[in-house]
């Protein structure tokens, strides 16, 4: 009965898959097949044909048969208040529609798969904008609602997620284009991993980012490669062995004004989120360190555009921490916890040292979240995101 039952399950998921191929799109998926269906929708699609689904995040799915194996994951919130009776858009006014590619470097929980690393990201920046457009402040964990009289409808923001591991990037240069910035989240590899999909991902920061200075955020690995990758060697172990928890790093002075042309200012030092093994220990010309601490002397840096004059113009910021841990998903610091504890049994740090670390998280759990959101609000600012 076992074996009929198997038999019978197999032929009609080949007999759905048979019918998805000819339709060109995705049959419904009841919850009772998958608690969360992107990513098993993308890794089953390359048996029926190329597709792309778009997860619209906590409004539903959507499909289309757009050529490619990608997942699309996007956050609506609430648009900007409007001052007055109308608000005329300008060319540096921050997007309604905020739409950012992300390069992903980790399939593998606790930090990926890239579902988890995305969705991540979109709350943290979503929530960025909301408190950049007024609906709240640095306290607040949503966004109020706001009557349509006195905003500018809805805005979102999308992130379309290529999967670095397998060389996936944009076949074009109008691809490219069509993104207003990139993030480089973490990875369990290091920067110099001798390994094929780090090395494409190093020339692609060289041929595709650098040269054209595209707007990036990089976090942690992200922060390590582009380094790295504009100047060989410079990914290197901590001294001090690998850091986890509530770090804090001093702004320098140029970083600090970097970071502080909104109107929201960055305090002196900032308190974030840690967990990693290596760290940046030198920087190209193009590179400035925003500041660091006596063990990661390089903790953020800021990537110039060449020949823009007497102002310095960043067109990448990168962070040793990980702001996007503060994101209030399911449980505020889920993620952060699950990697700590992954790094606990590597033995790259003990089991009292877990115990330490998420104690001194819990009491300074308030400061660290309202850094992050500072961090990030500094990018949006610096962006226009």
């Amino acid at each position: 009965d076992k074996d009929k039952e198997r038999h019978s399950t197999k032929s009609f998921a080949n007999r759905r898959r048979a019918k998805e191929a000819r339709l060109g799109t995705l049959l419904p998926i009841t919850k009772a097949t998958s608690k969360y269906t992107a990513q098993t929708i993308v890794r089953g699609n390359r048996d029926i044909g190329m597709m792309t689904s778009e997860v619209d995040a906590g409004q539903g799915r959507k499909c289309s048969s757009l050529g490619k194996n990608r997942v699309k994951y996007t956050r609506r919130h609430r648009g900007p208040i409007v001052s007055g009776t109308s608000l005329t858009p300008t060319p540096t006014a921050a997007p309604l529609h905020l739409n950012l590619m992300m390069l992903s470097c980790e399939d593998k929980p606790p930090y990926g798969p890239s579902e988890n690393t995305a969705n991540m990201f979109l709350d943290l920046i979503s929530r960025t904008r909301c408190i950049a457009w007024g609906h709240n402040d640095l306290d607040c964990e949503v966004c109020p609602s706001s009557s349509r009289e006195n905003r500018i409808g809805d805005a979102s923001v999308t992130i379309t997620v290529y999967e670095c591991k397998q060389m996936d990037y944009p076949d074009s240069e109008d691809e490219w284009n069509s993104f207003h910035g990139i993030l480089i989240p973490g990875s369990f590899n290091s920067a110099y991993d001798d390994l094929e999909w780090i090395n494409c991902l190093k020339k692609v920061i060289i041929d595709k980012i650098q040269a054209k200075s595209r707007k990036t955020l990089g976090v942690c690995f992200g922060h390590q490669i582009f380094a790295h990758a504009l100047k060989g060697e410079s990914a290197t172990k901590c001294p001090a062995g690998p850091q986890a928890g509530v770090h804090d790093f001093e702004l320098s002075t140029l970083g600090k004004n970097l970071l502080s042309r909104g109107s929201h200012s960055l305090p002196a030092r900032l308190s974030l989120l840690y967990t990693h093994g290596d760290m940046v220990s030198c920087l190209p010309d193009c590179g400035i360190s925003l500041g660091g601490n006596e063990s990661v002397p390089i903790q953020s840096v800021a990537y110039l555009k060449p020949g823009e004059g007497d102002e310095p113009i960043p067109f990448a910021f990168t962070f040793q921490a990980h702001p996007e841990y503060c994101c209030s998903n399911g449980d505020r610091l889920n993620s952060f916890a699950e990697v700590v504890k992954a790094m606990e049994k590597r033995s790259q740090i003990s089991s009292d040292e877990r115990i330490s670390i998420m104690s001194e998280v819990e009491i300074k759990k308030e400061l660290v979240v309202k850094d992050s959101l500072r961090s990030m609000l500094a990018v949006c600012s610096a962006f226009c995101w």
